[in-house]
């Protein structure tokens, strides 16, 4: 499994900018909208430093998310349910607003506690 993240071309090629910054065994918190249901179904930790692959993006995706999130990370899962069960933003105590604003965010370990006991179920 893999998530990915935005990149921006730099003026004359190269490698883009915006390569995360996770490092490898640090968890993430993933967070969904599909239609009307936005919800964190998942934990992942992270496998593999994040790599520059539009190429896997369009062959397992689609070109037009490769355009702009060419950015790979693999992951394995930690915890995970199904979308309509996940918790809220508002479960795990983040604002919805700091995520609009800054697309990742790093949670709190109060705020991260809460996410893997509500996806955990426990």
């Amino acid at each position: 499994m893999w998530v990915s993240d935005r990149h921006v071309e730099r003026p004359g090629g190269g490698t883009p900018r915006g390569e995360p910054t996770y490092k490898v065994d640090e968890h993430l918190v993933i967070y969904v909208s599909r239609g009307e249901r936005k919800a964190c179904p998942a934990i992942m930790r992270v496998a593999e430093r994040p790599v520059f692959d539009p190429d896997l993006v369009a062959r397992e995706s689609s070109p037009e998310d490769a355009e702009k999130w060419g950015w790979v990370t693999w992951v394995e899962p930690v915890a995970t349910l199904d979308l309509d069960a996940g918790p809220t933003l508002a479960d795990i105590g983040v604002s919805s607003q700091s995520v609009r604003q800054h697309g990742h965010i790093r949670l709190d370990r109060r705020q991260y506690r809460r996410a893997l006991q509500q996806i955990r179920g426990w």
